[in-house]
């Protein structure tokens, strides 16, 4: 009985041991897990897109020392729609990913996804994707007229038909007119790209057609839409120059009078006191100071021995860069031809032969070659012969 009792209280105190042990070995689990932190980081990519094209979420599960969690099951939400999207297993680094296709009838605008641990619902990320309908690009150019030298915005708006932005989109700035690339700013969050573009020395005066083209495989690569819009931006020289010519046909060795009128090209108010200088071709033949009405003036005597045919009659003003400004016209110069005769004789009878000496001279008497004279008997009415000018 003795030793009944004696093995019933060690059995006891056996258990009560065992017990304690397992009780021990459970509290230190418990502190383990407990002590754990989950770190769930979400991406999206693209960040947005339209219906019908395909988001791929990746979320990867790591430990408070950046370990990575392998094989744990993370699902999947739209929490705009409610809509559970699907699972999958961390890979050796972490990462589960799930490629999901924005539904036709999924509404558009911002859709916040979820990632989290399957089980364990308080560990998850969130990133939100902007889901779009039709897209476009508007362009503005801001001013639309300005100078050379001087600097204009040009900015383009990318939006759906709901006016939902589309972010990080390139946007090529295009000078259809002189053609070439001005720039490709990236749209911001609010889906606007913004370019100040100083208009260069180089570029034409007049109207220009500036192009804003987005290419949206750069965003969504699913999409091979084009979208474009066309500003129009008119550059002006600084200065603009009104030139007239008393004459736009003259012989050598006359006088043409040349007028320019200078005004600021922005707000037409003359310009008093700037040199022009007048250019025959390339030469420089002379310069005036503009009046108080931006009136100049000057008298060009076309040279005797100047190059006859049409020539270029430019009015230039320059008052440091980039103020320059420039305008031409066209001047036809004439060569003043003199035609001598001399006859060996002033009377002939019937069937006589005479000789006569014909030579042709510009205004410097200097004789010219390859001409063709006819010799025309007036009384008659006939081409009696003709001769081509030796010099």
């Amino acid at each position: 009985m003795i030793f009944k009792k004696l093995q019933s209280k060690k059995t006891r105190l056996l258990l009560i041991l065992i017990l304690s042990v397992f009780m021990m070995f459970a509290v230190i689990r418990d502190n383990s897990v407990a002590a754990v932190t989950y770190n769930v980081t979400l991406e999206a990519n693209p960040s947005a897109l339209q219906r019908n094209q395909n988001v791929t979420l990746r979320a990867r599960v790591t430990d408070e020392f950046s370990i990575p969690w392998v094989n744990e099951p993370i699902d999947f939400y739209d929490e705009t729609t409610g809509n559970f999207l699907g699972s999958d297993n961390t890979d050796s680094d972490g990462w589960a990913e799930l490629v999901h296709t924005i539904p036709l009838d999924d509404p558009v605008g911002g859709h916040v996804f979820r990632a989290e641990i399957s089980g364990a619902p308080e560990n998850n990320d969130t990133t939100t994707v902007q889901v779009l309908g039709d897209l476009s690009v508007t362009l503005e150019i801001t001013p639309n007229r300005q100078v050379k030298g001087f600097s204009v915005e040009i900015k383009a708006n990318v939006i759906d038909n709901n006016s939902n932005p589309l972010p990080n989109a390139p946007v090529y700035f295009y000078d259809e007119t002189d053609r070439f690339q001005i720039a490709a700013p990236v749209t911001d969050q609010n889906g606007i790209a913004i370019y100040n573009w100083q208009i260069g020395q180089a570029r034409s005066v007049g109207l220009h057609q500036i192009n804003a083209t987005v290419h949206l495989s750069l965003v969504i690569p699913s999409s091979d839409e084009v979208i474009s819009d066309v500003g129009t931006l008119e550059v002006l020289n600084p200065f603009t120059i009104d030139l007239e010519m008393s004459h736009t046909e003259i012989n050598r060795g006359e006088t043409v009078t040349l007028n320019a009128t200078v005004t600021d090209s922005l707000s037409s108010v003359p310009e008093i006191g700037v040199t022009v200088n007048f250019y025959d071709n390339d030469t420089l033949i002379g310069t005036a100071v503009t009046d108080d009405q931006g009136f100049a003036e000057y008298d060009y005597t076309v040279p005797l021995d100047a190059d006859y045919g049409e020539h270029t009659i430019k009015a230039t003003v320059y008052e440091g860069d980039p103020n320059f400004s420039d305008v031409e016209d066209s001047l036809m110069v004439y060569m003043n031809i003199t035609v001598n005769a001399t006859f060996s004789s002033l009377t002939v009878e019937r069937e006589d032969s005479i000789t006569v000496s014909v030579t042709v001279e510009d205004e410097l008497g200097t004789g010219l070659s390859g001409y063709t004279v006819e010799l025309y008997d007036v009384t008659i009415d006939q081409v009696i012969t003709n001769n081509v000018t030796d010099g």
